[in-house]
């Protein structure tokens, strides 16, 4: 597919551009998809997945979201260095964030909370104009994030008086991993301590400064009789009494439900709408602003592809094939595209689009407070 190609199918009626990949895991048919809060407990762990048939086997569980997608494909735009993501907030040492970096890009809480030459981002030139931008008059987004634009933002950050939602960008790029028919199975985290240590006794003191001592007989007893507090999430007096496995010290054997076996098959399903792009309007810059869009969207897929899917401990997969079609109305057609033409040509189009010069915002003083005592 010739980048006019892709040209004429953003400014005709061409629907969507869908990547569809077949993968694999490359040891074995484990995998371990993400896992998600049950009712607290670190055994309560759950998949997105359907509800087991008889046979114990969900026809579907997600292996990666939409979200974590859109984050990988963010990662290889930043890498490309074209300076898509201008809108950056220097905190020091600690380095620097941009708004393809942040989850809610440019109306993220931590560029909410940052300043330029002291004015809070909301109330500058930049902030306004995002605040202000409409899908008839989105020059904004396109010059200062148009990251918002592909994988989408909420301005629902907003405190005080403005704390109402305004603007929702709904996501042109949508990506996800998934498997079909697996069967949920138990994962075994075993520790044999080296050096011999046993018991499950609160036979251990821990200082405030992390040192360990063995408990006396005294310090044993029960509080109420003079002895130590046992150690709980919700303590925090010390000295303390401790188990050895509170230490990381001895024997832990564990058998927890976790991970799946795979049954069918591994499948990423991205796809780009153009019908959202054309609801964009960039004033002179319309067509070559929503062309720039789709080249953003179409190389972050085929970049995550590319660079191989570790997407996690115990799901490495890898990339069997992948096809990518141009989508009309009752049109399917396959069309080629390879990763280095797309960077090319990306490359040549951010040189068509007026975007915004990096800027450096600083962390106000709130919010580095906050973030420093949370540390």
């Amino acid at each position: 597919m010739s980048i006019a190609t892709l040209r004429a199918a953003v400014a005709g009626t061409a629907s969507a551009i869908a990547v569809t990949a077949n993968l694999t895991p490359v040891s074995g048919n484990k995998i371990l998809p993400p896992t998600y809060a049950g009712d607290g407990a670190a055994s309560s762990s759950k998949h997105n997945m359907t509800k087991p048939g008889p046979d114990g086997v969900s026809s579907w569980c997600s292996v990666d979201s939409p979200g974590s997608c859109a984050n990988r494909a963010e990662q290889a735009l930043v890498a490309l260095g074209l300076d898509l993501d201008p809108l950056r907030v220097d905190f020091g040492n600690d380095g620097i964030l941009s708004t393809l970096q942040l989850p809610h890009r440019i109306f993220d809480a931590v560029l909410r909370d940052s300043q330029l030459q002291g004015v809070p981002f909301r109330k500058t030139a930049i902030g306004q104009a995002a605040i202000a931008a409409r899908p008839t008059q989105a020059s904004a987004l396109l010059h200062c994030d148009p990251g918002s634009l592909v994988f989408g933002a909420w301005d629902s950050t907003g405190l005080g008086a403005n704390s109402r939602p305004r603007n929702k960008w709904a996501r042109a790029l949508t990506c996800e991993i998934a498997a079909t028919r697996v069967e949920p199975v138990a994962l075994a985290g075993n520790r044999l301590d080296p050096i011999g240590i046993e018991g499950t006794d609160y036979a251990w003191v821990e200082e405030a400064d992390g040192t360990l001592r063995q408990a006396t007989e005294d310090e044993r007893r029960p509080t109420k009789e003079g002895g130590l507090p046992h150690a709980s999430d919700k303590s925090k007096e010390y000295p303390r009494l401790v188990k050895a496995s509170k230490a990381n010290h001895g024997n832990a054997l564990s058998l927890i439900s976790k991970g799946v076996l795979v049954h069918g098959d591994i499948q990423l399903n991205a796809t780009l709408s153009i019908s959202r792009l054309r609801r964009y309007h960039f004033g002179d810059e319309t067509e070559e602003g929503r062309l720039l869009l789709a080249m953003m969207g179409l190389y972050g897929v085929l970049a995550v592809l590319n660079d191989g899917l570790d997407l996690r401990s115990g799901c490495d997969l890898a990339v069997d094939n992948h096809q990518i079609d141009l989508i009309g109305l009752g049109t399917r057609e396959p069309i080629s595209l390879g990763l280095a033409q797309l960077a090319n040509a990306l490359r040549a189009q951010v040189k068509k689009v007026r975007l915004h010069p990096p800027v450096l915002f600083t962390p106000s003083k709130g919010l580095l407070d906050i973030r420093n005592a949370s540390l």
